[in-house]
């Protein structure tokens, strides 16, 4: 296997990690994403993701694939919370805020 080969299938797999890991996020109901610390939460699932999916390269490159998994997840987490959040209106008996104010 060449080396361009080496690159492919490191991406590929890096593809695939962030794709598993944002189905796992989107699967999440409200229950386990707003009553959790989602640093905690992050943590555990880029742990998770490390694990199934073994970071490939060296040195600098782990670092660079750690960190963007991290990324994935957190942008993913804020997203899926938002999700729940859009479509809320205010409660009765208290106004909505004015943009004025």
């Amino acid at each position: 296997m060449g080396s361009h080969d080496r690159r492919i299938d490191v991406h590929n797999q890096s593809v695939l990690r962030s794709c598993e890991v944002i189905q796992e996020i989107q699967g999440m109901g409200a229950d386990a994403l707003l009553t959790v610390n989602e640093d905690e939460l992050c943590q555990r699932l880029v742990r998770k993701y490390q694990r199934e999916f073994p970071l490939n390269g060296e040195g600098s490159d782990q670092s660079e694939e750690r960190q963007s998994l991290a990324d994935t997840i957190r942008r993913n987490l804020v997203e899926r919370k938002a999700n729940f959040f859009s479509g809320l209106t205010p409660r009765r008996g208290r106004p909505a805020k004015s943009k004025a104010a």
